[in-house]
């Protein structure tokens, strides 16, 4: 295919592979304006971009790799449904998120992103789980929307650059660099989980908002300093060898330092 951009504007199955659809450097664009199958193929740039009507973009059982960028957006609300199906999708670049997208993660299997994240529009998580795995320094702009479950393991730095929610599970398996921005808060309610240690984060003027969950944040192997560590009125939280420049706990939440248990 080249670098040529195809533009596929009918409902239903509009992209049917008999061959081999060889996708080199092109980008696909499905803008159909009612329930549209996407074709499970391997794509470079895909994008969704409806220009009428009410589309749904219908991702397949079957697993699509993204090798460079997934886009969502359009003229008109577009929906984007990784949740009916539930396949696995693995994004080599970066996935975007314009005003009139929405795309829908799945509940069960998690989305793949080996790049950044830049959402402007909508991400609706479904209790699901979004896992960056980039190799190469990426950013996490969340926009609006709250993720559920948050894994970082790549060995890239990652910059979350805006204010950030994770209603479910916020890990930081193994990064180079882990950077919260200035000025911005992360919030995470269900359990915060920092295997990165000190030295390989960057926590200086932010926020990092603990408001829910029973549990130790990280090993007694591992150590961290924070800006402002806010501990909601519904956390109690443990900490190993852990310190923060402002540290605020809202009635009913516990900090414990497991330091002099």
């Amino acid at each position: 295919a080249g670098s040529s951009y195809w533009d596929l504007n009918g409902n239903g199955n509009v992209f049917v592979e008999t061959g081999v659809f060889a996708e080199d450097t092109s980008r696909v664009t499905y803008s159909g304006g009612g329930t549209v199958n996407v074709l499970a193929t391997p794509y470079y740039d895909v994008a969704f971009a409806g220009t009428g009507g009410t589309p749904t973009y219908l991702f397949p059982s079957l697993g699509i790799l993204v090798q460079n960028d997934l886009i969502v957006a359009g003229a008109v609300t577009s929906d984007v449904d990784l949740t009916s199906n539930d396949p696995v999708v693995q994004v080599d670049g970066d996935v975007i998120i314009g005003s009139n997208g929405n795309l829908i993660g799945s509940d069960v299997t998690p989305l793949t992103v080996a790049g950044s994240w830049n959402n402007n529009g909508t991400f609706t998580a479904s209790g699901g789980e979004v896992a960056f795995t980039s190799a190469d320094a990426f950013s996490i702009a969340a926009g609006p929307s709250a993720f559920a479950d948050v894994t970082i393991s790549g060995a890239g730095a990652a910059t979350v650059t805006e204010a950030a929610t994770s209603t479910g599970t916020f890990t930081l398996a193994s990064t180079s660099d882990f950077t919260l921005a200035p000025g911005t808060t992360l919030a995470v309610g269900t359990e915060f989980s920092n295997e990165a240690g000190g030295v390989a984060t960057d926590w200086t003027d932010s926020t990092l908002f603990l408001y829910g969950g029973t549990y130790t944040a990280n090993a007694s192997t591992t150590n961290d300093t924070y800006g402002t560590l806010l501990v909601g009125s519904g956390a109690q939280i443990r900490t190993w060898n852990s310190a923060a420049a402002t540290t605020t706990t809202q009635s009913g939440g516990g900090l414990y330092s497991q330091d002099h248990a």
